[in-house]
């Protein structure tokens, strides 16, 4: 991710893999990952700061994020793995299930755990 410029770290000695990220970070790390394409609008969230608003605009044109609410994204709030898996969901283009029969052979077999209720 360094070498390609998606991250550049917290400065030039260190990367802090265990920190979490928050939303903003998120949108700018996808938004590289993309070649930093250039939105055709604004985005419309009253609280994102100017150094990822192109970022955040990418985002809500391509239906990777609504915001929390209409009227903001809340950039500096940790990214869930919820908010992750959704996120990437999205910038796939909403792909269908392909392995449900499979999951669901594994959950029976106990190699991994059932879903939170």
């Amino acid at each position: 991710m360094v070498d390609t410029a998606i991250t550049l770290g917290v400065n030039a000695e260190c990367f802090e893999p265990y920190t979490p990220i928050d939303r903003g970070q998120a949108a700018v790390f996808m938004w590289r990952m993309e070649g930093e394409q250039a939105p055709s609008a604004p985005h419309g969230f009253g609280d994102v700061p100017a150094w990822m608003s192109t970022a955040v605009a990418w985002m809500v044109e391509h239906g990777i994020t609504l915001g929390t609410t209409p009227t903001t994204f809340s950039p500096g709030q940790t990214l869930t793995r919820a908010e992750l898996v959704t996120f990437l969901w999205r910038l796939a283009d909403s792909p269908a299930p392909s392995s449900i029969a499979r999951t669901r052979r594994r959950m029976s077999s106990g190699t991994i755990g059932e879903y939170p209720s």
